[in-house]
């Protein structure tokens, strides 16, 4: 039985990881192109609910038609945020960064009950 340098076993660990790391460029893309997904998911959800009967689901509306503004506005300050960052965000974690900089910001200024 012929064991293998743990060199080698080493050198092909990291070889792995360089090669299967995203690089910062497929980053900013991957960035750039959520946002732009999110931006028109909230205002296809808006278009779509804001003509409900009940109540709940305008005011559901309202929130996503403020997130699509919200979110279109402040682009380029959450991008440059999400780049400054050593690696790249899942899809869910900049989900979660977008909704509590949204509701950071929405707290300041509720939306008023109608």
């Amino acid at each position: 039985m012929k064991k293998t340098p743990i060199f080698s076993v080493l050198f092909g660990m990291c070889l792995f990881c360089l090669v299967s790391s995203a690089f910062p460029d497929d980053c900013n893309q991957m960035h750039e192109a959520y946002m732009d997904q999110k931006i028109a998911c909230c205002q296809k959800k808006a278009e779509t609910f804001m003509n409900s009967r009940s109540d709940n689901i305008r005011k559901y509306a309202e929130i996503n038609q403020q997130k699509a503004s919200y979110y279109a506005s402040a682009k380029k300050s959450i991008l440059e945020d999400l780049n400054a960052r050593d690696c790249c965000l899942k899809p869910y974690q900049i989900n979660v960064y977008l909704n509590k900089r949204f509701f950071a910001i929405s707290e300041s200024s509720p939306i008023a009950d109608k």
